[in-house]
Order: C-alpha cells, then structure tokens, then sequence
C-alpha cells in the first residue's frame, strides 16, 4: 500500500503530472499567440514525462515551448483566424436554427459544420504535434499537417472530435480545463505515435 514504486502510487504520479503539464500549458496560452509552442510542449512533455515516465518533465516543457515559439506563434495566429471565422458562421447559423420557425437546412448545416470543426480543430493539433517531434518551417509544417490529416482521417477526425467536445465541456464548466486538455493529448499520442513511428529512426521509437 505505502510502496511508492506500486501501480497505485505510479498512477497517481502521472495524473499529478498531467494536471500540472496541463496548468504550465494554460498558464502559457493565455497571450494566444503562444498557444501553439505551448500545445506543442504540452505533447512533448506528456508523451515522454507521462507515458514513458522520463525524468525532467518541467524542464522538458519549458525547452521545447521556448524552441518552437517562432513557429508556434505563426500556428497560433493561423488557428485564431481559422476558428474566429468559424464561430462567426456558427452563431450566425446557430440563429437561424432556432428561429421561430426554424430552417431545417440551418438544423444540417450545425451538423455539418460541427464535423468540419472538429476536422479543422485537428488539422491545427496535428501541427503542434508533429512540432514536437521533428523541425518545420511554418509553411513546411502546414503542407504536412494537411497530408497527414487526410492521409489519416479517421484518426484525425477522431481526435478532432475529442479535442471539440472537451472544449465546449470547458467553455460550459471551468474547472474541466484544469485537466481535460493534458487528458485530450495523452490519449491523442497513441494515434499519433502509430503516425509517426513510419518517420522515425528506430533508435527514437
């Protein structure tokens, strides 16, 4: 009960981390044009510090948000854009579903459009991930993330689905964010690693 080394005490080693990645992470995305070297860093240190159980978690985070800041910071603006347009067209359907006598095209254009964010949500994590583990100029990362998306689209939409739903659960209830986020990458990096394993030199597997 009290062996620190138990599958007990391992478990809630990880959760302690996951909680406090996903804290260094909102802390860090706060300005919005960092989100994306934080997101990045939250994957790096998740997949090594959690799953692999690497020492240096902390430390871990804070070297790969600052390497991948330059080109983080254009990924972020990128999303903002994105997803401020996508609202835009969310609310503006979203009133007209419940309009007093309510369009039925606006009922499937919600559906349609909460796919195409999820999907969209995905093409911009898959950024960051794929940061984490290898170099990208911005251009470079956004032709890569966008054939590895649709090269993988079930997993893509996958986690793009999770991502989506974990974030209107935060909207909705604030304290979810204190862990949801951490929670959301560490399952997103079982799909991801199958993706990259391909692109991997074997000692990094």
């Amino acid at each position: 009960m009290f062996d620190p080394n138990n599958d007990f005490w391992q478990f809630i080693s990880r959760m302690t981390d996951v909680v406090g990645l996903t804290l260094c992470w909102l802390f860090l995305s706060l300005p919005l044009v960092t989100a994306g070297a934080a997101t990045t860093a939250l994957y790096d240190a998740v997949f090594h510090g959690v799953r692999r159980q690497e020492d240096r978690v902390y430390l871990r985070f804070w070297n790969t948000f600052r390497a991948s800041l330059k080109v983080g910071a254009f990924w972020s603006l990128l999303g903002a854009g994105s997803f401020l347009l996508c609202a835009l067209l969310w609310n503006v359907t979203y009133v007209m579903a419940l309009g007093d006598r309510g369009l039925p095209m606006a009922v499937v254009l919600l559906v349609a459009y909460r796919i195409l964010f999820s999907l969209l949500l995905s093409l911009w994590l898959f950024g960051p991930m794929i940061l984490s583990r290898f170099e990208f100029t911005f251009g470079g990362l956004l032709k890569t993330s966008t054939q590895l998306v649709f090269a993988h689209l079930p997993s893509a939409l996958l986690i793009g689905i999770l991502a989506l739903e974990t974030a209107l659960l935060c909207v909705r209830y604030w304290f979810p964010v204190l862990f949801l986020p951490g929670v959301v990458i560490l399952l997103a990096t079982f799909p991801m690693e199958r993706i990259f394993r391909p692109f991997l030199p074997p000692e990094k597997e």
